[in-house]
């Protein structure tokens, strides 16, 4: 099947199957600790990867957790779009379902554009100088391919660095405020101690870098996964080296590490699997957002089919982790999303240099970039 073949130009999903299958002594090759209870958990309960394809998944049956999981509900996404005839960010789920697009079956593209941590954040990637960020969206109506229902999804992983000179210009009154394992601490400061370290804005995907997924009905689900993490004595160090002399590509601050257009729930956790084990093997990381599977529509079919759903139209959106949520609630109406950055409503593109890192400064953000078309693969043709 065509669309099948496309999904595998850079890798096939078996190949990501067999990779997430090595055992724990392979693993063991690179570092003597373990994968940290709380990656292995979000893994193999929150995205659904079966324990066997995660090292240290196999420590999770039979353990029930001791309570209510909320301990990384601060770290899951909230998605703000900019609309411009309001004049303003709105969260995704309050916008009207007027304003959704009016056809049943839509074409989504999307690309992630840039993120900016605030200074907390950024912190963390000192400590840990590389990390991870992860992205699908799935179908949420299996089709029929030769008589077999298969739900189809496009995903791509990624390792993302801090800019080199924002690091450099903090990397010593970070090293100074640091003391003990990083990984045990909370990404969380107060502003105060945060306003030590500066800011780090990191580009990520090119426009020709952008994904495509059909949504019939309108409705799919996407996961979303984001981590500093310490390269060294890593297995993800050594799989980021390896990948950047496989693509040519110099570590500056964006490497796509793997990136399938289409893709089958078969090889989809095989995917999952091997991310979540390149994040959970050596310990030594620490979240900056994360986000099991949720409910999406791109349409006003699939609003209505689905109220709860995340509501994404094309447009300009930004993913803040909830905690920040308080940093900019005030501003809602004051900023815009011009370029990736978030900037005062009244700036130009000429302003953006220099408004960015002073706007919504104790805000962590992804800048994403969605179009929504009609697939019109209802309609019938002569």
């Amino acid at each position: 099947m065509k669309t099948n073949r496309r999904g595998f130009l850079f890798g096939t999903p078996l190949a990501a199957f067999a990779l997430a299958q090595f055992d724990e002594e392979a693993f063991s090759q690179t570092s003597n600790a373990g994968a940290p209870p709380d990656v292995v958990d979000f893994w193999v309960r929150d995205m659904g990867v079966p324990a066997h394809m995660i090292l240290g998944g196999e420590t999770t049956r039979g353990r029930q957790p001791a309570g209510p999981q909320t301990s990384n509900l601060a770290r899951e996404p909230l998605f703000l779009l900019y609309d411009p005839d309001e004049g303003s960010l709105m969260p995704a789920d309050q916008i009207p379902s007027a304003k959704m697009h009016p056809f049943t079956d839509a074409k989504m593209d999307f690309q992630l554009v840039r993120m900016r941590l605030n200074p907390a954040d950024h912190k963390q990637f000192e400590n840990f100088t590389s990390g991870g960020i992860y992205l699908d969206f799935q179908q949420g109506q299996p089709q029929s391919f030769f008589g077999e229902m298969i739900s189809l999804a496009t995903t791509s992983f990624s390792a993302i660095f801090p800019g080199a000179k924002s690091a450099a210009s903090g990397s010593k009154s970070g090293a100074k405020s640091s003391s003990g394992s990083a990984a045990s601490k909370s990404p969380a400061a107060t502003p105060a101690a945060a306003a030590a370290a500066p800011a780090a804005t990191i580009p990520l995907q090119a426009a020709k870098q952008s994904q495509s997924l059909t949504l019939p009905g309108g409705l799919g689900k996407t996961s979303f996964a984001c981590f500093a993490k310490d390269p060294r004595k890593t297995l993800f160090g050594s799989f980021v080296d390896v990948m950047s002399k496989v693509v040519n590509s110099p570590l500056v601050s964006y490497l796509p590490l793997m990136s399938f257009p289409v893709v089958g729930s078969v090889g989809l956790a095989g995917i999952k699997g091997l991310v979540g084990s390149l994040q959970g093997q050596g310990g030594q990381q620490q979240w900056i957002l994360q986000s099991p599977p949720m409910d999406v529509t791109a349409t006003v079919d699939g609003s209505k089919a689905s109220p709860e759903a995340l509501r994404l139209r094309s447009g300009s959106y930004i993913v803040i982790p909830k905690e920040h949520a308080s940093a900019i609630k005030d501003q809602l109406g004051k900023l815009k999303i011009l370029d990736g950055f978030l900037v005062p409503k009244e700036a130009t593109s000429l302003d953006v240099f220099d408004a960015a890192p002073q706007t919504a400064q104790m805000v962590s953000y992804i800048s994403l970039q969605v179009a929504v078309t009609n697939t019109k693969s209802g309609t019938k043709t002569a």
